[in-house]
């Protein structure tokens, strides 16, 4: 998942971790599709699910840097978003699931 913002000058695009999104925003996307098919991972399903309708998809958002592990061994950063009522509005956006999502043993998913 993604979160789109704007700002006066710049638009900024992150990424969300499942655990934020169901510790602020109680959607657990993460116990709703690790695991299940397919036909129900795709974006449009995920936008009209009702734990998703019912807390909406515009919220207010802080970004950072988190450098992570590649699994060619190297390194790269990318920007995160938090779920933070100070920080810049913002919509989640969705994308959707080809095929069983794997994780490694420290539950990142690839």
């Amino acid at each position: 998942m993604m979160v789109a913002g704007q700002s006066k000058n710049a638009k900024v695009i992150a990424r969300i971790d499942h655990k934020e999104l169901k510790d602020k925003l109680d959607i657990p996307f993460r116990d709703l599709f690790l695991n299940r098919n397919p036909q129900n991972k795709n974006a449009k399903f995920k936008y009209e699910h009702e734990k998703v309708k019912k807390k909406g998809l515009r919220h207010k958002f802080t970004t950072f840097i988190e450098t992570v592990d590649t699994r060619a061994g190297g390194k790269v950063s990318i920007t995160m978003a938090s779920v933070d009522d100070t920080g810049r509005d913002g919509i989640l956006v969705f994308t959707g699931q080809p095929g069983k999502r794997e994780e490694n043993q420290n539950n990142k998913s690839w």
